[in-house]
């Protein structure tokens, strides 16, 4: 494994800019890589640039954040129900629309754009943005997503660039591709310190049951097994033995059944709640009083960083880009994974000790402002489509 650092911003030599920037996200659902991407566009559109959000399918009814689109992005939906699908369609944008580049994020969505970038004559570099540690999606994950799995070691080396959200992501495409640290450029999601502050102070969407004088322990995630919610409920049964709290895990997703039985079966689902995904998370995140992150693993876990921005105490499993993100334990405690007991001790004593000082833990996320991140992209978009040129 290589040596875990900070990325270090793009190189700014003077580059040809980029004008008209694609952006291909399966569905606009309410996961984290959708939030980012939407907030890079709104971004990218405020400094001046053409920006097409291209989806799959716009009518999905996981499609949570369609209407999270800022006005001057363009939304071009492909109208696919499979993603196989969706490769003419996007050869055919390509070929008529000619971006300056496409930047996709998710692994069905990075080789659907690397086979329509063949497909249409390589008219636009294919950048592919990768979230997750590629070696770590499971052997008892879904065909689809084997087949992903295994594509990925054929498809990804031929991309125009690859951008890695953490080090750890980075570290791990170098090992399961046999890539070289080069070809990949580490650039950390944005934070939008001002924007989540702002709405932090709104009422909470819908108004929920929260008793101020018990402790909250809060999760943020999708409803999937990559989030272990299952071990944060084991580890606060344990704690609900010792000192009231409430439990309070905002997301949905295909767990929720499961999730809702293990807590029922605890004898503790009066002290759980799941109201579903919350379009506005944060006024709950601000009335938590710890803010846990469960998860099996993460490419880098937006949830913490936003966390941090409020200045809230947090933990989380020591899942490679969350010790990065916490800087080996500085910013908040790190336990094992699906250490049900380790995670109930972590939160007792958060819960019992002082408070951390706010500002102390909102150094956390000082380079992850959107606006540097924004900049990042463009400087290393501009490199890439530069290269591309030059070698085509």
């Amino acid at each position: 494994m290589l040596t875990q650092t900070k990325p270090s911003a793009p190189r700014t030599e003077q580059l040809p800019d980029i004008d008209h920037i694609a952006m291909l996200i399966p569905i606009l659902a309410g996961g984290g890589a959708e939030h980012v991407m939407l907030a890079l566009s709104e971004q990218f559109s405020r400094l001046g640039r053409r920006v097409d959000i291209l989806t799959l399918d716009a009518h999905h009814p996981d499609s949570v954040r369609s209407n999270q689109l800022p006005d001057t992005v363009r939304l071009v939906d492909l109208a696919v129900s499979r993603s196989i699908a969706a490769i003419m369609p996007l050869a055919r944008y390509l070929r008529h629309e000619k971006p300056d580049i496409l930047l996709s994020t998710l692994h069905h969505a990075n080789l659907i754009a690397i086979a329509a970038g063949r497909i249409a004559g390589n008219t636009s570099p294919i950048v592919v943005r990768v979230p997750n540690p590629l070696s770590l999606i499971p052997d008892r994950a879904s065909k689809r997503d084997r087949i992903a799995k295994w594509l990925s070691r054929y498809l990804l080396p031929s991309a125009a660039g690859i951008i890695a959200v953490s080090q750890a992501v980075a570290d791990n495409l170098v090992d399961s591709l046999k890539l070289s640290p080069n070809q990949i450029e580490v650039i950390y999601n944005p934070v939008d310190v001002d924007k989540i502050r702002r709405l932090a102070t709104v009422a909470p969407t819908p108004e929920l049951d929260i008793k101020p004088e018990t402790p909250l322990v809060l999760g943020v995630g999708r409803l999937h097994p990559q989030k272990d919610f299952a071990t944060l409920i084991r580890a606060f049964a344990i704690v609900h033995q010792t000192q009231p709290a409430q439990l309070l895990i905002l997301g949905e997703g295909p767990e929720r059944p499961r999730l809702a039985q293990l807590g029922h079966a605890l004898g503790i689902s009066d002290a759980i709640a799941m109201p579903g995904f919350i379009e506005n998370p944060y006024p709950i995140m601000q009335r938590a009083h710890v803010i846990v992150l469960s998860s099996v693993f993460e490419g880098y876990p937006n949830v913490l960083a936003e966390a941090l921005a409020l200045g809230k105490p947090v933990i989380s499993t020591d899942c490679a880009a969350a010790r990065e993100i916490l800087a080996e334990g500085r910013y908040g405690k790190l336990v094992p994974i699906g250490d049900a007991p380790a995670l109930a001790r972590a939160i007792v004593e958060t819960l019992t000790s002082p408070a951390a000082e706010q500002e102390s833990l909102r150094q956390g996320i000082i380079d992850q402002r959107i606006d540097v991140i924004a900049g990042q992209y463009l400087a290393t978009l501009a490199r890439i489509r530069t290269m591309s040129l030059d070698n085509g």
